[in-house]
């Protein structure tokens, strides 16, 4: 896996548009970026990796369909989660074993956990520190997926909450909400790295 504190690289707005020209090198260039990230995102999701590889294609395939749809005022890495995220609701609803509502609802904040403040329970600053990143990953992968997903757009992509909220297609608040809830369990079950105590 890719380390969360790792920069990823982003394109440029020329990129995007020589993109929409159908320029070759602009598609290698998207295609060889987006790739790795768009990959562990619906693997999160999804988690099985020939389902998700398929996906990938897809949604690079999309994006290359829909490229006039562009909105060059918006986020392109955005745009193209979007269209993975499509993606995959449309795959669990074909696969009727699979309750999609998980991805779809619009869940209560609680207000206790929504008065937590982000740094207190920042991931970045005991990832950073962390000989056992890899610990960290394995833990957040086993959280309910809604969780992991915004977690993994939230400090391995750096998506802020508002595009998480556009990629998911949840309020903002509900965003926020679900990465609080994520991190409170993260750390019960990290007690050696948050010092916080297992129930």
């Amino acid at each position: 896996m890719v380390p969360m504190s790792e920069k990823r690289p982003e394109i440029s707005q020329i990129t995007v548009k020589e993109f929409m020209e159908n320029d070759p090198e602009a598609i290698e260039l998207i295609v060889r970026t987006y790739s790795s990230p768009l990959f562990y995102f619906l693997y999160g999701l999804i988690g099985e990796k020939e389902i998700v590889e398929d996906l990938v294609q897809e949604s690079f395939a999309r994006a290359w369909r829909y490229r006039n749809k562009i909105d060059s005022t918006k986020n392109f890495k955005t745009w193209l989660f979007t269209i993975g995220r499509n993606g995959a609701i449309d795959f669990f609803r074909k696969r009727k074993d699979i309750a999609i509502s998980k991805f779809d609802n619009n869940e209560d904040s609680n207000i206790l956990e929504d008065t937590i403040s982000d740094e207190s329970i920042d991931i970045l600053s005991v990832v950073d520190n962390k000989i056992n990143l890899e610990i960290i990953e394995q833990t957040i992968s086993k959280l309910p997926k809604e969780y992991a997903a915004v977690l993994n757009l939230r400090f391995k992509e750096s998506f802020s909450f508002d595009e998480i909220a556009e990629i998911l297609k949840k309020p903002s608040s509900t965003v926020r909400s679900q990465c609080r809830r994520a991190l409170i369990q993260l750390r019960k079950d990290l007690p050696e790295f948050y010092g916080a105590t297992k129930n």
